[in-house]
């Protein structure tokens, strides 16, 4: 019976010393684990930021095709000059106007170009339309000179333009 209060507290530190070790143990595992999962967070992030990325990516793509699309409806193909002739005929007609092409030219290099001279007839009215609606039509024309003679109601518009082509 003298020996059970030093049993007891041999018994309570043997206790005490594999609680504590249970701890140690388990506190370095959770920090193995700790640091494993910051690290699989770090490489979702990666991913989400890769995948964002792409997204991003793939929108800039994509205003880029659709501005491409955009452009290359302005400019006029080597196959388009009759067809952009016939429509700015076409125009003149519906607005009263006699057209006539004088002369069609293409210029090669970076910047390929129809350089188209035209004169037409008509009133001071309908030969205003019809120079607004081709500088300011769907393709992207520079007017490189005009002049306008007449009086009352017979006018005369020669002009020449600078017409952007595809390469």
């Amino acid at each position: 019976m003298k020996n059970k209060p030093l049993f007891i507290l041999l018994l309570s530190g043997a206790l005490l010393l594999s609680l504590s070790a249970t701890y140690y143990l388990l506190s370095q595992q959770v920090t193995v684990m700790k640091q494993t999962a910051f690290e699989k967070g770090q490489a979702v992030i990666a991913a989400s930021e890769k995948v964002l990325s792409y997204s991003e990516k793939h929108e800039v793509v994509s205003a880029l095709s659709s501005q491409e699309e955009r452009i290359r409806g302005r400019l006029v193909g080597q196959e388009e000059v009759v067809l952009f002739i016939e429509s700015l005929e076409t125009t003149a007609r519906a607005l009263n106007a006699e057209f006539e092409v004088v002369s069609v030219e293409t210029e090669k290099g970076d910047d390929p170009r129809l350089i188209l001279s035209y004169r037409a007839r008509g009133t001071f009215n309908s030969l205003m339309q019809l120079h607004t609606s081709i500088e300011f039509g769907t393709k992207s024309t520079h007017v490189a000179s005009v002049s306008l003679d007449g009086e009352g109601l017979q006018w005369t518009l020669a002009s020449v333009l600078s017409v952007s082509m595809r390469k």
